[in-house]
């Protein structure tokens, strides 16, 4: 398919569907709700401000408790889940009663208005991060205004007459990150005060190579066209927060229950369970890592589609083909292996 066969396949598509990189933005989301509400009940962190005791004898945070409020109400491990007899010894009116009793006394409960509450933190916290991002990338100690570098203004001239060809009502500010030796750019910023960074091997370049130039630049301001900035950050923001704030402290968790008293001490009161509950936790595990490679994939599926379509966009408005082709002989000195991780990767 030729470019402006794609081209207008991928107008199409924006027309009916609207933007897709904002449809990708609501499932990563979805998922990211999805994720933590699975995760938080195994939240090291979550089950610390809980109060739960982190002694060596209760380091299972209520883990422990509650099956020994099972075994105490009658409950036969070995059985596993859903006998009848078990499901009436725990809940029957003779011990249901004292094994609610035991629970409410030795299990701290994640309440679901916790979790609740827990989400809606997180997501204050990526957008607190998501409006600090755009000042920490444009500090004055990493880039310096357009005009220190083009003092000719031959180079603002040419910037000021793409803003037009990329269909933009109001132009972005351009600044220049010389110690960037990429021949590349970056746009971040907030809507109606976006900043487009172009890295100083770019501007030494401009003069080499004027059709790469106007393609790197038509590229960044598709990104303001297509409105990609903000969902491209509030994405990076949000799998930050995910991967610090809930996967890390969960990895902790299995961790601490790996190496406490549910595996290693064979007196454990848990212990007796382990035979029944491995398909069960073993599954639950896999599940949270399903949920993860999903979040991931979902986040890495937006930050690659943007770049498509800032790229269709940027084809449309003018750019040479030749910035987004490498040659015949790009791959030539690659092994096999090198060219399927290679391939793999750009999947």
């Amino acid at each position: 398919m030729n470019a402006d066969a794609t081209l207008s396949r991928a107008k199409m598509v924006e027309r009916i569907l609207g933007n897709p990189t904002t449809l990708r933005f609501v499932g990563l989301l979805v998922l990211f709700t999805a994720s933590c509400a699975s995760m938080m009940p195994d939240n090291i962190v979550m089950r610390q401000l809980l109060g739960h005791n982190s002694s060596l004898n209760s380091q299972l945070n209520g883990s422990m408790d509650f099956q020994g409020c099972l075994l105490a109400g009658g409950w036969d491990p070995e059985r596993g889940y859903g006998y009848p007899a078990d499901v009436e010894a725990v809940l029957g009116f003779r011990n249901s009663p004292a094994l609610h009793k035991c629970i409410a006394s030795y299990v701290p409960e994640l309440t679901w208005w916790f979790q609740l509450l827990a989400i809606v933190i997180l997501i204050a916290v990526a957008g607190a991060l998501y409006w600090w991002l755009p000042a920490w990338k444009g500090r004055r100690s990493r880039v310096v205004p357009l005009e220190e570098v083009d003092r000719k203004g031959d180079l603002r001239r040419l910037l000021a007459e793409l803003v037009p060809v990329a269909e933009l009502v109001r132009a972005p500010r351009f600044v220049v990150d010389p110690a960037a030796a990429t021949t590349s750019a970056v746009v971040f910023g907030r809507p109606r005060r976006y900043t487009v960074c172009l890295h100083g091997g770019l501007v030494a370049r401009r003069k080499a190579d004027p059709e790469g130039f106007r393609g790197v630049v038509l590229h960044e301001l598709a990104y303001i066209r297509n409105g990609d900035v903000g969902i491209t950050y509030a994405t990076v923001t949000l799998w930050r927060v995910f991967f610090f704030a809930v996967l890390l402290p969960y990895v902790a968790r299995q961790v601490q229950l790996l190496f406490s008293d549910r595996f290693i001490h064979t007196d454990s009161v848990f212990s007796v369970y382990w035979a029944g509950r491995a398909p069960e936790l073993t599954g639950e595990v896999l599940l949270s890592a399903f949920m993860v490679a999903l979040l991931y994939l979902s986040r890495a599926d937006i930050l690659r589609s943007r770049e498509i379509y800032a790229d269709l966009a940027a084809v449309g408005w003018g750019a040479a083909l030749q910035g987004w082709h490498h040659g015949a002989h790009g791959g030539a000195d690659r092994s096999k292996i090198g060219s399927v991780l290679t391939s793999f990767a750009e999947l």
